[in-house]
């Protein structure tokens, strides 16, 4: 199983945020969770990324205690608010990432600026993370999880500040790495993209995860459900 969660129960500051959780996701696929800003889905990552201790309950991904040493490179992570450093040239924040997880041949670069050149209509290598629009470094920021091919994916909000069109290319290539045989795991509160390209889906409801068809209109009534 690539994630492995059993009664797994969190609180932060007094507050609990997921209650009583048992899931299993095997390798492969992209698998959505989904939930309004406060449901406890960005904490959920945040424990599997091993960066939030279970309350309660045990937590494996790929087999180990999240952030086990023999899990570097082999799981890749997203966060909501993450923002490259603004100084750097976008070519070199990539390769920067890619020496800090072992080292990569320049056939993974080149396949991530190609992902890149997807994104955008402009040329975006050679120019400075702080002159790009919050959607080019976002999109910036989703290529450099994708470097090194990682098992596991954990992805906060991958399509918070895309524009439709960028989304649609983001949400076909979290597809063919599934296909590849790793695991996406996407938390987000903009459903739409991810029912493209979802196997399954999760909505965090009652501080659990109620799982439903992949799809905008089942996700649409169960977000409607779902406890503020």
């Amino acid at each position: 199983m690539a994630v492995e969660l059993d009664h797994l129960t969190l609180v932060a500051g007094g507050r609990p945020l997921v209650d009583d959780v048992t899931l299993r996701l095997a390798a492969g696929g992209v698998h959505g969770i989904v939930g309004r800003n406060g449901s406890g889905k960005s904490a959920l990552l945040a424990c599997l990324a091993g960066l939030l201790p279970p309350t309660q309950g045990t937590v494996r991904t790929l087999g180990q205690p999240p952030g086990a040493r023999c899990l570097r490179g082999r799981v890749a992570v997203l966060f909501q608010d993450e923002e490259p450093y603004p100084s750097q040239r976008v070519s070199d924040y990539l390769k920067g990432y890619a020496q800090a997880i072992g080292g990569l041949g320049n056939n993974w670069l080149d396949s991530v600026a190609e992902f890149i050149r997807h994104l955008s209509p402009i040329p975006l290598g050679s120019m400075r993370l702080d002159r790009l629009s919050p959607g080019q470094r976002r999109a910036v920021a989703i290529a450099r999880a994708l470097l090194g091919r990682p098992e596991l994916l954990l992805l906060d909000d991958p399509f918070d500040r895309l524009d439709a069109i960028v989304a649609v290319q983001v949400a076909r290539r979290l597809e063919a790495v599934a296909a590849g045989g790793a695991t996406v795991v996407v938390a987000t509160n903009g459903f739409a993209p991810l029912a493209a390209c979802a196997t399954t889906c999760w909505v965090v409801r009652d501080r659990g995860l109620v799982e439903v068809a992949a799809e905008v209109a089942p996700i649409t009534a169960s977000l409607a459900e779902a406890t503020p």
